[in-house]
């Protein structure tokens, strides 16, 4: 069911709509400049289905291998990414890169904390992940059980062991490193998940209340 989702024409136009507008193309660009800048030699789009950052990476930094993991990937982006040599279509993660991107990703997902706990696994010790999410209600596969994380994704990803960079200058993403492989442990982690979950309407409702006393008060 979740393959013939993502395989309506709707995504194909969403894909070009994306390259044509100023604004996601600037947070793309941002995040791939930032890349070359680093100097890594393997990344991986985590979800990029379509393409269209890892063929701004591979056009930048024609000497970095682009992997593009894509459980539903359009035969459009394929065929665009085919016709740069240094990207490859991965249908799993088994190996580790020095940096792994993910652009509006988990916010679609069943269980983003499995997905993120195998991004993590899929980078190596001292590498980065530049994750970018929308926990918002913009669109309807955004699904609401995962909208508690647009709060609180920042404190997971502490727990599963990395240090948190801050946000990527020019986009949305939050710049990740993998300091050391940390042993999980998902009963707190989802103990915690439960809670962040529940108290999200509660916190939601006050945050925009806080927002202006803590403007007024410097």
């Amino acid at each position: 069911c979740i393959g013939r989702f993502y395989s309506d024409p709707v995504w194909l136009l969403n894909g070009l709509y994306i390259e044509q507008d100023a604004v996601s193309m600037g947070h793309r660009n941002a995040i791939s400049d930032w890349v070359g800048k680093n100097g890594f030699r393997s990344v991986l789009d985590y979800g990029g289905g379509f393409g269209t950052l890892a063929r701004l990476v591979a056009n930048k930094r024609p000497h970095v291998i682009v992997h593009i993991y894509e459980p539903h990937p359009s035969s459009f982006g394929l065929r665009r990414a085919s016709e740069f040599l240094n990207i490859n279509i991965v249908g799993k993660l088994d190996q580790e890169y020095d940096c792994l991107l993910s652009t509006d990703v988990l916010e679609h997902v069943d269980d983003p904390l499995k997905d993120f706990s195998s991004m993590i696994d899929g980078v190596k010790i001292g590498g980065f992940l530049v994750v970018a999410n929308c926990f918002h209600p913009v669109i309807k596969c955004h699904l609401p059980q995962n909208f508690h994380f647009r709060i609180s994704f920042n404190f997971f990803a502490w727990l599963m062991g990395l240090k948190i960079n801050g946000v990527l200058e020019g986009s949305h993403a939050t710049i990740f490193q993998k300091t050391n492989t940390k042993k999980l442990n998902w009963k707190i982690i989802r103990a915690i998940e439960f809670s962040s979950r529940v108290g999200f309407p509660i916190v939601n409702a006050v945050l925009p209340i806080l927002r202006p006393i803590k403007r007024i008060m410097g």
